[in-house]
């Protein structure tokens, strides 16, 4: 995968950033990823990785990306959760804490099938039923998603984001490989959004942004968040669920008032992370708005007949098209096989779109 294959490149910058700790430069987190790599076999596998906040995780991850593999990032903090994937799945390698340590032990057994040469990232979404299913991401709708982030967040190798999402959610993952495509650092905060120290914590990481969903946002507000002095913030994303506007035009003003930006998005895990997004130029007056398609992407209005809706105030089904959309879900291992079967994300919506500057 390019993004793993290029990490080397940006030599001694931090790549990975814990408190209290050297940073993990990208040299290093190259070397240790290549290395992991090799340990996983030239075979295409399946890795389970449980996704907590450490540089353990995230290198299983990257290591199975970098070997062409399919990784499922599992919730860290919940037993059942992985041993339903076990028992769905039955994947090679399983990566996580045992004992205290971290292990990537590989199961014994005979081969279950290969899955689908282009099958890179499995997340989780919960299903109808209310049965866990996955989503099924290609290494080229990674890519693409982390490519359109940077682009329309404009990363630079300068910045730095704090994590405060778990990086097995679609939103947190996003925020994690476009830093990574950008040569940015990641840093893993001690403090979570609720805590009245976290402000301070930000400011001594020197952290350039910051990305949350709506609650994380009142957990902020509700600790004084915006009574601190941030000369490095550059920006904030919220996605994730509908925002009050009251609250998000709260930061929208803090933000402008420090010279920095407020981005409200909408995605969905089907489409690897982000769909669209306000243009913080615009945000001001359309904060009922999901906003415009992330680079690459074409976002539309349809009716129940699937034509394209031209009028204002209509109601109809969001459809998105974009290189970011997911190869389709999986119940079971046999799913792993199946190529491509979706290239557009549709979803019923009560919000706006903005269009060539209009809002619909």
């Amino acid at each position: 995968m390019e993004l793993t294959r290029r990490l080397e490149e940006h030599g001694d910058r931090p790549a990975l950033i814990f408190p209290g700790r050297t940073p993990i430069t990208y040299r290093d987190l190259a070397r240790r990823v290549t290395a992991l790599a090799a340990e996983f076999g030239p075979e295409k596998k399946l890795v389970a990785v449980a996704a907590e906040p450490t540089e353990h995780a995230v290198i299983s991850y990257l290591a199975a990306m970098h070997g062409k593999h399919a990784v499922a990032l599992i919730p860290p903090c919940d037993a059942s959760a992985l041993e339903d994937f076990v028992a769905d799945y039955s994947p090679e390698i399983i990566c996580r804490r045992v004992d205290a340590r971290w292990r990537c032990r590989t199961e014994a057994g005979e081969s279950n099938g290969a899955p689908h040469p282009d099958l890179a990232v499995l997340l989780g979404t919960s299903g109808s039923t209310g049965k866990s299913r996955y989503v099924r991401l290609s290494a080229a709708a990674i890519e693409a998603n982390a490519g359109a982030i940077v682009s329309y967040l404009e990363l630079g190798h300068r910045d730095r984001a704090a994590l405060i999402l778990p990086f097995h959610y679609s939103y947190g993952l996003s925020v994690l490989n476009s830093h990574l495509e950008a040569g940015a650092s990641t840093y893993f905060p001690k403090h979570g959004a609720f805590h009245a120290a976290f402000a301070q914590e930000m400011r001594e990481a020197r952290c350039t942004n910051i990305s949350g969903v709506p609650y994380s946002f009142e957990m902020m507000d509700h600790a004084g968040f915006r009574r601190h002095d941030l000369p490095e913030l550059r920006f904030m994303t919220v996605a994730g669920g509908r925002m009050q506007q009251a609250l998000a035009e709260t930061f929208r003003r803090h933000l402008a008032d420090n010279s920095g930006c407020f981005f409200m998005m909408y995605g969905q895990t089907e489409a690897t992370a982000r769909i669209a997004y306000v243009p913080p130029g615009e945000l001001e007056g359309n904060l009922g708005s999901i906003g415009i398609a992330i680079p690459g992407g074409k976002l539309w209005l349809a009716d129940e007949d699937g034509r394209p809706i031209e009028q204002n105030g209509e109601p109809g089904e969001l459809i998105y098209n974009g290189p970011n959309v997911m190869m389709g879900y999986a119940h079971r291992r046999t799913d792993l096989a199946t190529a491509h079967e979706v290239r557009i994300c549709v979803q019923a919506t009560s919000q706006s779109v903005m269009i060539a500057g209009s809002i619909r």
